[in-house]
């Protein structure tokens, strides 16, 4: 461990507040970056760094040594990334074909086509299993369900703005099925 790590490690054990910026300034780039790779989504990643750093840092005492602390937090940081992973795909429940007529396909400049049609019913159920497991819940709480943003955050533990980019990106992924198949 370098001579400045140590320095480092002793001001966060002893809750300096120069010591916590110099750590979140030096660490917070790599981290979101780590994060953003395993994510895939801007919010989610920028959430999840900055609260592996504030968890490394109220943590720092169980800290022993064995590896350095740019390895420590890249662990929290990974291990934060896998838990909302795995929250999300909790959520990711199998819907029924009797819960898409509920669905309404918006194809292209809010075109909305009600899918009463066996095999425009068929090509969407097939197209909500392409997009990303990630996007799925959130497909399912804003179109099916008819959640707000803020209440489909609350029931996925996110934050409004992760769940604007979630269903941003699997609505894109939805459509572009969608008119792959349709033309």
């Amino acid at each position: 461990m370098m001579i400045d790590d140590e320095v480092l490690i002793r001001g966060l054990k002893r809750g300096v507040k120069s010591a916590q910026e110099r750590f979140y300034k030096e660490y917070y780039n790599n981290v979101y970056g780590q994060c953003l790779r395993t994510l895939r989504c801007k919010e989610d990643a920028e959430e999840v760094a900055s609260y592996s750093i504030f968890k490394t840092i109220h943590t720092i005492k169980k800290f022993k040594g064995d590896c350095k602390l740019n390895s420590w937090l890249y662990m929290i940081a990974k291990n934060e990334c896998l838990m909302l992973i795995r929250r999300t795909k909790k959520h990711n429940q199998q819907i029924s074909a009797d819960e898409f007529p509920k669905l309404k396909v918006d194809i292209e400049n809010h075109k909305t086509v009600e899918h009463n049609d066996p095999f425009l019913r068929e090509l969407v159920i097939k197209a909500f299993y392409k997009i990303d497991p990630a996007h799925r819940p959130t497909i399912i709480n804003r179109f099916i369900c008819g959640e707000s943003n803020n209440k489909t955050a609350k029931i996925l533990n996110s934050t409004p703005s992760a769940i604007k980019c979630r269903t941003h990106r699997g609505r894109n992924q939805f459509k572009k099925y969608i008119l792959e198949r349709a033309a």
